[in-house]
């Protein structure tokens, strides 16, 4: 169950497959919103699996099948859902999480189709949707939170990530940085007016300042530790391409008979070498 205060004191309890309830506290007054297959402006879905008050004081709720916009007056909702070939709509209709930006866009992650931004153009929604395949390193999200320089935290089922909005960049962190396991939970998420945050996992949980997460600034330094022709390791020789070791060559010249060729590397920096990336290309005929 989801429970949730806004502003005026009313309180939301979504449920796992009941619909959603409205308690005023006032007068004990209580509002069950339930799916009507037949009213389309329904909740549309019985499971909720999270609630979220925008900074206009507007209401949104995510079910297993839709995020909804709760309409006051009418005690109905505007839904948006996944439209196949509509690249502009929802990516997946499983919502996970909400929250909005310093910008006041809404941000919505979704278990399976990563995490979507939601602005207006024109007075229509539009959707962008950013998941593994443009640089999301996980499509299952479990709940998401802004910190105070902007920063998204999202904790998913492959560890911790942290979003930079305006340069798109990810950082992601794993159980090898301190967490509990790479593997969170739904619903287990806190954040103590964007001071603390805490996450929770299978484990356990983890609680962090985000201002206090310094990024590595160490750049690794590359060597070049062996050099093969069709797969034989190649000795320094006088009668050899290699005149010394290969990682102090510049220059090697091969026949057109040994165009099968291979070159090992390796990094100095110790450090979870396992979170560092390389990149490389043969010039005349790679592009990148």
């Amino acid at each position: 169950m989801h429970f949730f205060f806004d502003r005026k004191g009313f309180l939301w309890i979504g449920t796992l497959d009941n619909g959603l309830s409205i308690i005023n506290k006032r007068d004990n007054k209580i509002i069950n919103l339930k799916h009507d297959p037949d009213n389309p402006t329904s909740l549309s879905n019985n499971r909720v699996n999270t609630i979220y008050e925008d900074n206009s004081g507007d209401i949104w709720i995510g079910t297993a099948n839709g995020l909804n916009k709760y309409n006051k007056t009418t005690n109905s909702f505007k839904i948006y859902r996944n439209i196949k070939n509509d690249s502009t709509s929802l990516s997946n209709n499983w919502i996970s999480s909400i929250q909005q930006s310093s910008d006041n866009a809404m941000w919505i992650a979704t278990y399976g189709g990563g995490i979507n931004k939601l602005t207006y153009e024109n007075g229509k929604s539009k959707f962008k949707c950013f998941s593994r395949k443009n640089g999301l390193p996980n499509d299952f999200i479990y709940r998401i939170l802004f910190d105070t320089k902007g920063l998204l935290w999202i904790s998913t089922n492959g560890g911790l990530i942290s979003y930079d909005t305006k340069t798109n960049n990810f950082r992601t962190f794993d159980f090898t940085d301190g967490l509990q396991s790479n593997e969170f939970t739904s619903g287990a998420f806190y954040d103590k007016k964007n001071d603390v945050m805490y996450f929770g996992g299978i484990n356990g949980f983890n609680s962090f300042v985000p201002d206090l997460i310094q990024r590595d600034l160490v750049k690794p330094k590359i060597l070049l530790t062996d050099f093969k022709i069709f797969n034989n390791e190649v000795k320094v020789g006088e009668n050899s391409p290699l005149k010394q070791t290969i990682n102090e060559t510049k220059e090697i010249r091969l026949s057109y008979k040994d165009f099968l060729f291979s070159i090992e590397f390796a990094s100095t920096y110790f450090v979870s070498p396992e979170k560092i990336k390389y990149a490389y290309m043969l010039k005349g005929l790679d592009n990148n």
